[in-house]
């Protein structure tokens, strides 16, 4: 995996006027709504084994405002996602809580990739390392960001994001199910948001299940 920096995309007077004006709604409706900065993919290519990715930076505002129906206004967003399964082999999922962007979603734990600061270079083990920060913030499972192995790259999905998705050590159900219990009460107890409201765990084998999925939650279950 290689990350390319080039030049931000460029808007003009009135997209970001217009800009301005969606985010402005989309925080009346849901005022938990961060405006922060983002990683911004604008190609993938891949040479052999080798996935080259070129990027700029961007705001979740600019990211929000492309999704217009019938519109493709702004190049995709990359995220990265924890993959984590029991000991017993099944897919550690989230259901994502009220007043997320998609109440009630089953997904893995996971984010929008911030570009490195102080110029850092982007690389997969910075992605890495946004991954498993991600599964703490979430679930309350600490790993290191050592244990986690780059291991499927998606493209394609309802809006055309890049996903990095990251194998990490499986670990007993139980032992799942207390951290995010203990940490659930760590967030209520400072009055902060949780992301899930709680977990599933879907068996890889026969992954039918009647909720509402994230995209690409099938292709990564057929893969598993």
């Amino acid at each position: 995996m290689v990350f390319e920096r080039i030049e931000p995309q460029r808007h003009t007077a009135d997209e970001e006027s217009e800009i301005a004006a969606y985010w402005a709604a989309a925080l009346d409706a849901n005022p938990r709504l961060f405006d922060g900065p983002v990683v911004v993919v604008r190609s993938v290519t891949w040479q052999r084994d080798t996935c080259l990715v070129r990027w700029s930076p961007g705001t979740y505002a600019h990211y929000l405002w492309r999704y217009v129906p019938g519109e493709h206004r702004f190049a995709r967003i990359l995220f990265a996602s924890a993959v984590l399964t029991t000991l017993d082999g099944k897919l550690l999922l989230g259901v994502t809580a009220p007043g997320t962007s998609e109440p009630g979603r089953l997904q893995l734990s996971g984010g929008n990739v911030e570009p490195p600061a102080s110029g850092r270079p982007l690389t997969s083990e910075v992605v890495a390392e946004e991954a498993v920060r991600e599964l703490a913030e979430e679930t309350g499972v600490t790993l290191s960001r050592d244990t986690a192995e780059l291991w499927m790259v998606k493209e394609d999905g309802d809006y055309g994001d890049v996903g990095l998705f990251y194998r990490v050590p499986s670990l007993a159900t139980a032992e799942i199910q207390e951290a995010f219990t203990r940490h659930r009460a760590e967030l209520s107890a400072k009055k902060e948001f949780s992301e899930f409201e709680s977990l599933a765990f879907v068996d890889v084998p026969n992954a039918d299940d009647p909720r509402r999925c994230v995209d690409y939650l099938p292709d990564l279950l057929q893969r598993l």
